[in-house]
C-alpha cells in the first residue's frame, strides 16, 4: 500500500498537501496516530480506514463516509461531522467534546467510554449504538434516534433528549438528565 508507506515515511508531513493525499486513500488504509487536525475533509470517502489515535481536532468531516472505520481513541474535539456516515465505526474512548454530529449516521457505532460533552447530535441516527460509560453531559440529542441503543452507565446529566426516540434503549445505571440514576 503506497499511501501508507508515503505518509509514514515523511519526516515533516505538509498538512496543506494532506487532503489531496487522503483523497486517494484506499479502503482499509492505515492512518493511525496521524495529526490531521483542522483539515478540510468534507465529503471524503474514508471507509474502513484505520484512524485510531489520530488527531482530527477541529477537522471538517461534514458528509464524509467513515463507514466501519477505526477511530478508537481519536481526538475529534470541535470537529464537524455534520451528516457524516459513521455506520458501524469504532469510536470507543474517543474525544468528541463539542463535536457537531447533526444528522450523522452512527447506526451500530461503538462509542464506549467516549467523551461527548456538549456534542451536538441533533437528529443523529444512533440506532443500536453502544454508548456504555459514555459522557454525554450537556449533549444535544434532540430528535436523535436512540432506538435499541445501549447507554448503560452513561452520563446524560443536563442532556437534551427532547423528541428523541428512546424505544428499547438500555439505560441501566445511567445518570439521567435530571441527575437521577436509572435502575
Amino acid at each position: 500500500m503506497r499511501l501508507l508507506t508515503s505518509l509514514r515515511g515523511m519526516v515533516d508531513i505538509d498538512k496543506q498537501n494532506l487532503p489531496s493525499v487522503l483523497a486517494e486513500a484506499e479502503e482499509g488504509a492505515d492512518l493511525a496516530n496521524l495529526d490531521l487536525s483542522g483539515l478540510q475533509l468534507a465529503g471524503f470517502r474514508l471507509r474502513r480506514v484505520k484512524l485510531a489515535g489520530a488527531n482530527l481536532a477541529g477537522a471538517n468531516l461534514a458528509n464524509a463516509d467513515l463507514t466501519a472505520s477505526d477511530l478508537k481513541g481519536a481526538n475529534l474535539q470541535d470537529a464537524t461531522l455534520r451528516g457524516a456516515s459513521l455506520f458501524g465505526a469504532d469510536l470507543g474512548q474517543s474525544n468528541l467534546v463539542r463535536a457537531n454530529l447533526v444528522g450523522a449516521d452512527l447506526t451500530a457505532a461503538n462509542l464506549t467510554d467516549s467523551n461527548l460533552q456538549t456534542a451536538v447530535l441533533e437528529a443523529a441516527e444512533l440506532r443500536g449504538a453502544v454508548l456504555v460509560d459514555a459522557n454525554l453531559m450537556n449533549a444535544d440529542l434532540r430528535k436523535a434516534n436512540l432506538e435499541d441503543a445501549n447507554l448503560m452507565n452513561a452520563n446524560l446529566t443536563n442532556a437534551d433528549l427532547s423528541e428523541a426516540n428512546l424505544t428499547d434503549a438500555i439505560f441501566k445505571g445511567a445518570i439521567r438528565p435530571d441527575g437521577s440514576i436509572s435502575g
